[in-house]
């Protein structure tokens, strides 16, 4: 193999190979750091998810035995109070009114727990969005990096050709001429040739 084509070959392999020594530790950089960002995140949303659950659950017992005890309380004092018709009327209308309550409770409850799930939700995916951000800026870097790379090596094999191209037209004419001026018996054939 010719040296001038080693000495391209050479450098250019090393860079090559620098390059995706390089490029593989930055992609397994990036999938731990996206790896310990998503499981981070999973943690987060399973906890989250937990104590929420068990919040509603607890509170959902409390509300239930305190709805229970005070309409008995109610409707007992009120029965115990109004005799006859009146007290049918009015223990009615302290049902209705108590389960009216009631429903109010557990929608506003149930408003309360959407507007969680949906604050949860938002976070998430602005952490999903930032870490998307992140990783498009480290490969727009790396792509750069490496199309700057490629054309600085494309440049140099340029300039290598075309300076390996005037070497070795000088070398043919220096040649031509000791073999001209060792060989006098040629002096009348190239004159001749020349003319």
């Amino acid at each position: 193999v010719n040296p001038v084509i080693m000495s391209i070959i050479e450098p250019l392999c090393s860079e090559t190979v620098r390059e995706m020594a390089q490029e593989h530790l930055v992609k397994q950089w990036i999938d731990e750091m996206v790896n310990d960002l998503a499981q981070d995140a999973f943690f987060e949303v399973a906890a989250m998810s937990y104590i929420e659950v068990r919040n509603e659950q607890i509170r959902d017992k409390y509300l239930e035995d305190v709805c229970v005890e005070e309409v008995e309380k109610i409707a007992l004092e009120v029965y115990e109070e109004e005799v006859g018709v009146e007290a049918e009327r009015a223990a009615k209308a302290a049902r209705r009114e108590l389960r009216e309550l009631s429903l109010k409770l557990l929608d506003s409850a149930t408003l309360r727990h959407l507007c969680n799930r949906i604050a949860t939700r938002g976070e998430s995916l602005a952490v999903q969005a930032s870490a998307e951000r992140v990783v498009d800026r480290t490969m727009f870097s790396l792509v750069l990096n490496h199309a700057i790379t490629s054309e600085r090596a494309a440049d140099s094999f340029r300039s290598n050709l075309a300076n390996r191209y005037t070497l070795r037209q000088v070398l043919s004419s220096l040649l031509v001429e000791q073999l001209v001026s060792g060989f006098p018996w040629l002096d009348g054939v190239v004159e001749e040739e020349t003319v």
